[in-house]
């Protein structure tokens, strides 16, 4: 079930569950790419809309369950970013038709496992700006191999963290376990793709650091 908590209330419907699949590999002209795929120039636009965050719960973990003694806090939750509207599922039916088969099931472990990891040792909620590509955005036709089409990967908003914060942040989601990263001015992009990869968009520095080093860190 996913569920909602508004005010202490809690609404729930299905959350799908399809079988996983593989990502074709995807490469870009003159952007700093290392890895088998990028996931575009355009992406880090996106993250300029204000955030209006309502925090979701998207499931229990089996240490966590409505006897555990700090139940509901144990739960894996997101807060999205309510002015972008970052889908985590299709039953809206406002994802792209090029989602791949398994990507809702693959969202959930992605959401359950390292971003619950990320989020509890990072210290703070962490406002997720994107997840499944959307219907009729440019990332259909431009880059087609992007990750957010096979459910792994999601994009953070930088609003409201410093320099030391965002630098965390990275190294946080590579102990957590994701392979592939975005540095942007706004975002910073995650993914759980099969081999390091790691490029900007268009920046030169991301918290402070260049680009450069930090994309050969994601390497190492």
């Amino acid at each position: 079930m996913r569920t909602f908590f508004t005010d202490g209330q809690v609404l729930g419907r299905p959350w799908s569950t399809l079988p996983c699949t593989s990502e074709t590999p995807l490469s870009e002209g003159n952007v700093v790419v290392q890895g088998d795929s990028w996931d575009g120039i355009k992406e880090d636009a996106e993250a300029l809309a204000p955030i209006s965050p309502t925090a979701v719960n998207v499931g229990l973990s089996e240490t966590c369950n409505p006897g555990t003694p700090n139940f509901p806090n144990c739960a894996s939750y997101v807060v999205p970013n309510d002015s972008m509207n970052p889908l985590f599922d299709c039953q809206s039916e406002g994802c792209s038709s090029s989602v791949r088969s398994g990507a809702e099931a693959r969202m959930q472990e992605t959401l359950t496992g390292p971003f619950a990891t990320l989020q509890n040792n990072f210290g703070q909620p962490l406002v997720i700006n994107d997840a499944l590509a959307k219907n009729g955005t440019s990332r259909e036709t431009e880059t087609p191999g992007s990750r957010h089409f096979y459910g792994d990967a999601l994009d953070i908003s930088l609003a409201g963290l410093d320099n030391e914060e965002r630098i965390r942040l990275f190294n946080e989601a590579r102990a957590a376990g994701f392979t592939g990263f975005g540095f942007g001015n706004n975002i910073l992009h995650i993914d759980r793709r099969s081999s390091p990869a790691a490029w900007a968009y268009n920046n030169d520095t991301y918290g402070g650091q260049p680009v450069s080093e930090l994309i050969n860190q994601a390497q190492n």
